[in-house]
């Protein structure tokens, strides 16, 4: 991270980094993301690893219900509405404790609706029980979806889930958004 971003997430901004690029198969996105949780880090993780709750907080996740799993690794459906249509994927995360690194690929054993998606979450102790967390994905569609429109949903849509996240993070994973209890 650059000395300004640095300065930007000490002073609670949300910094994303996006590359786009055209590649044989289609246009990929690239999404890097930096941010600072107000919680220590053992705390963030913990939130973080709950992966079939994202439906709780994150607005155009509609379902996220755990398959199966254990303490290293966990599938989880999920069911995403963009743009009035709703993708089905199941994703395969693993954690790792000691290193609080956390990442994911789609389940190569499921239907889904996208062609590619991965990620990670790398999760760093600040200064007075803070986290800065270092989030980055990419995600591959399998249904035609025109560039300019992937584009322009990585801008909008990839803030506002960070934010929820953040929030429900902070909140000591109490928040949840409008409509759920």
């Amino acid at each position: 991270l650059t000395d300004s971003a640095v300065e930007r997430i000490n002073n609670g901004e949300l910094v994303v980094i996006s590359k786009q690029d055209e590649v044989e198969q289609g246009p990929r996105a690239f999404i890097r993301a930096a941010m600072l949780f107000d919680v220590d880090v053992e705390e963030a993780y913990s939130l973080l690893s709950q992966t079939d709750k994202q439906h709780e907080y994150i607005r155009n996740i509609v379902m996220s219900i755990k398959i199966e799993g254990d303490d290293s690794y966990e599938i989880t459906e999920m069911r995403v509405k963009l743009l009035g249509w709703i993708l089905k994927y199941r994703t395969v995360r693993h954690w790792d404790k000691s290193k609080y690194h956390i990442w994911w690929t789609l389940d190569p054993n499921f239907e889904n609706d996208l062609a590619d998606l991965r990620g990670y979450w790398k999760l760093f102790p600040h200064e007075n029980n803070r986290t800065v967390a270092r989030y980055t994905t990419r995600v591959v569609f399998k249904k035609f979806i025109p560039f300019v429109v992937q584009k322009a949903l990585s801008k909008r849509e990839l803030p506002n889930s960070l934010e929820a996240v953040r929030k429900r993070v902070n909140s000591h994973g109490t928040y949840k958004k409008a409509g759920i209890r």
